[in-house]
């Protein structure tokens, strides 16, 4: 039988983890949250405010900058040509693969240069996080369903 603090504590945590007002992690966000945090990354990269920028969730980020250019952020907002629902799946020893929004995006950066590429946005805990927030670049979102390929993501046109 359970010591009566510990029944106490699992409650306690239970109340902190509801009130926080995030939902957990791997919570699915809406469409509309997910174009909400590409409005977000659009004015952090119009600021320069690469720092802020990169804050918003990936690893990657600093290297995708660079390679995509600090100099060749778009003048306009991308387009959003698709969206697609990445679940949430959990591997073996319970390793969580966090699902969310993946945004697919086009445009023209500021070289004169086509991009089209994806942002993934998705629930991590303490509010939504993004995977390619450098959306000026080349990157696609692939997952053990949907490796990355030419066949599986063709180029898309604005």
């Amino acid at each position: 039988m359970p010591k009566p603090g510990g029944i106490l504590l699992l409650a306690l945590d239970v109340v902190m983890a509801c009130s926080s007002g995030a939902p957990p992690p791997g919570t699915i966000p809406t469409v509309d949250d997910a174009l909400r945090m590409l409005d977000r990354a659009v004015n952090l990269a119009r600021a320069r405010d690469f720092e802020g920028l990169c804050s918003l969730g990936d690893g990657n980020c600093r290297r995708h900058l660079e390679m995509a250019g600090r100099d060749a952020i778009p003048p306009d907002p991308p387009t959003v040509v698709g969206t697609r629902t990445m679940p949430t799946t959990t591997t073996a020893g319970d390793q969580l693969h966090m699902g969310g929004i993946v945004l697919v995006v086009c445009g023209i950066d500021a070289n004169g240069e086509h991009y089209d590429s994806e942002m993934l946005v998705f629930h991590g805990g303490s509010g939504l996080e993004v995977i390619n927030p450098i959306y000026w670049g080349r990157t696609r979102i692939g997952d053990s369903a949907n490796p990355v390929t030419a066949e599986t993501f063709p180029p898309v046109t604005c």
